[in-house]
């Protein structure tokens, strides 16, 4: 350490060590993307005496021997080069010299020794929620729980990355809710094999729910929310102390940009821990389906979810229209209003009042859907029996409708044989 100068490839002036110091405890501690320039071989620690350095590499070789091909070795951060012109051997002595500028001694030889022996290495995976919100964290599973962000970026965890890698602001970061799942990735290290790729086992650290969904979890807390709520923008955080760090995006090995889906969800609502509880159940009764009852809810859950936005009336209906024609006519798609009707009324209603009244509801339901299909626009008011009320109410009935078949099915495991739902099962 006493020949150590920090260099950066665009000087040939050495920087100030006691400004690098401050700089790496500022990025290891805070939020600081500002300064993502320190994990990238531009600027570098850099050991003058080339025995001492030759000693440390020769050591380092021989300690990680059983991970080394060709000085080239896989770590669960980054497998290949992950610095060109520069073997990972040489990475590792980077970070073993920056945990030493940024600590002491001690406290690397430790990191180092635990590093070596490890057989796994730990990681989170980090998701933006888009449409809800908590006010404080609240645990989903042991493993994944959710965090609210601060108003101020200054204030971000430092696990939340630069937001230009997914081309927006810190804004769109600020005071919004993130998914944190806890992983475990194995082997740490890995011998290149000889196609030059390896795998690592990535398991999240949940004995809840080992196999957690996001996606899927992210539609039952919309059904049970009765709002669209969607996961935006994961990455991955590795700890920037760990020895095994190698990366050129600092602690962030991946990015997933969300596809832009063709509708925005700009609404949110503040979950609270009975809704959680609600989306729980709905999801572990998801699970628990047949796989082709999977199937047959996928495109009325998504048709409902949209309409759920803040798209225009017309979409919506149109939207709901798909949902529940894909709930109650897939087995027969060429026949529309009546069957529709008739089977969801059968479906919902508890008696013959009921039924009556559904049967004139989604009549007019499929009315609207049609008219936004054909015309483009809805009838100011409903037609409905008894009924006298407004445009944004009918659509909002329409949507509660949609969403209680799609729970229905859900909470009773099964699509409906139609026939016999409507004839009785003994055919009386």
């Amino acid at each position: 350490m006493e020949t150590v100068v920090i260099r950066h490839t665009l000087s040939d002036e050495p920087l100030s060590l006691n400004k690098y110091r401050e700089a790496l405890r500022s990025r290891r501690t805070t939020y600081r993307p500002d300064l993502f320039e320190l994990t990238l071989p531009r600027i570098y620690p850099d050991i003058q005496d080339s025995a001492a350095k030759a000693r440390l590499l020769d050591f380092t070789r021989e300690e990680l021997a059983e991970y080394i091909h060709k000085d080239n070795m896989h770590t669960a951060t980054f497998s290949g080069d992950a610095f060109p012109g520069h073997d990972p051997l040489e990475q590792l002595l980077w970070n073993l010299l920056r945990n030493t500028i940024a600590w002491d001694v001690e406290r690397t030889v430790r990191d180092f020794c635990r590093c070596v022996e490890a057989s796994c290495g730990s990681f989170l995976r980090i998701a933006l929620l888009r449409g809800a919100s908590v006010e404080h964290e609240i645990q989903l599973y042991d493993g994944v729980q959710f965090v609210p962000l601060p108003s101020t970026s200054s204030d971000f965890p430092t696990f939340m990355p630069d937001p230009t890698m997914f081309g927006v602001t810190e804004r769109a970061f600020t005071s919004v809710t993130v998914v944190v799942m806890d992983y475990t990735v194995t082997p740490l290290f890995c011998k290149p094999g000889r196609d030059g790729t390896e795998q690592f086992q990535e398991v999240l650290n949940s004995k809840g729910a080992p196999s957690f969904d996001l996606d899927r979890f992210c539609q039952a807390l919309s059904l049970a929310a009765n709002s669209a709520i969607r996961s935006e923008f994961e990455w991955e955080y590795f700890d920037e102390n760990e020895i095994s760090m190698l990366s050129q995006t600092g602690g962030h090995r991946t990015y997933w940009g969300s596809p832009k889906p063709s509708y925005a969800i700009d609404k949110y609502v503040e979950v609270s821990e009975a809704d959680i509880h609600k989306a729980k159940g709905l999801y572990e009764c998801w699970d628990n389906l047949d796989p082709c009852v999977h199937e047959a809810l996928q495109i009325p859950i998504d048709r409902w979810i949209r309409s759920r936005t803040s798209r225009d009336t017309v979409n919506k209906m149109i939207d709901l229209g798909i949902a529940l024609e894909s709930l109650y006519l897939s087995d027969n798609p060429g026949q529309l209003s009546f069957p529709l009707r008739l089977r969801a009324a059968w479906h919902m209603g508890e008696n013959n009042t009921e039924r009556k009244k559904l049967l004139a509801e989604f009549k007019e339901i499929y009315k609207w859907r049609s008219d936004a299909v054909h015309k483009g626009i809805l009838p100011k008011r409903p037609r409905v029996p008894g009924k006298s009320i407004s445009q944004s109410d009918f659509i909002e009935r329409a949507q509660c409708l949609c969403l209680e078949s799609i729970l229905r099915i859900i909470r009773d495991g099964h699509i409906p044989n139609w026939d016999d739902l409507i004839l009785g099962e003994d055919g009386s």
